[in-house]
């Protein structure tokens, strides 16, 4: 990655693998973008409905604006990235604020090797850093099973605002008592 806007890279593992924080430069956006692409590739969905659905998954340089992303590099390259928004508006199930996480994506020959645990970790400290009391998450259908194993729970009663979204998600997070 050609730059990285929040310090040095952090060993995830011993084998060369590293958590890259803040990976907004264009040189990003676009492993960002192919990683994206790689993961929805291998989706199980009729390949038209992939087609139209990409595009609105990936990033734009405008999105840096609002996301702050996570990547995990290994082999040289981002083979997952965690998209998240730094403020914290979202509203929980019971009005408790909360961080939204737009989008978790793991390259298909990464996946179920903690990647996308380890992105879900940095960005739930940073969002509690930040206030947060928990993540939101709109999940889309193939993933459902995945969020529910990481210990997301599945909102019935929808937040103001999120009517809309049949998959959404609640994960309240652990705030560290000094």
């Amino acid at each position: 990655m050609a730059s990285r806007r929040s310090g040095d890279p952090q060993p995830a593992s011993a084998s060369g693998e590293t958590l890259t924080l803040n990976i907004n430069d264009a040189n990003s956006l676009t492993a960002i973008n192919r990683v994206v692409e790689t993961a929805v590739g291998a989706w199980p969905l009729p390949e038209r409905v992939r087609r139209l659905a990409l595009p609105v998954l990936c990033y734009s340089d405008i999105d840096g604006l609002e996301f702050e992303f996570l990547g995990f590099e290994a082999a040289g390259a981002v083979v997952g990235v965690a998209a998240w928004e730094v403020t914290v508006t979202s509203r929980g199930p019971q009005g408790e604020p909360g961080a939204l996480l737009h989008g978790l994506y793991v390259h298909p020959q990464w996946q179920r090797q903690g990647v996308g645990q380890t992105l879900q970790r940095e960005m739930g400290s940073r969002a509690a850093a930040a206030g947060a009391q928990g993540i939101l998450l709109r999940a889309e259908r193939v993933s459902v099973s995945y969020f529910e194993r990481c210990g997301f729970q599945r909102v019935t009663a929808k937040p103001r605002g999120e009517a809309g979204y049949p998959y959404l998600f609640w994960k309240p997070l652990r705030h560290e008592s000094a």
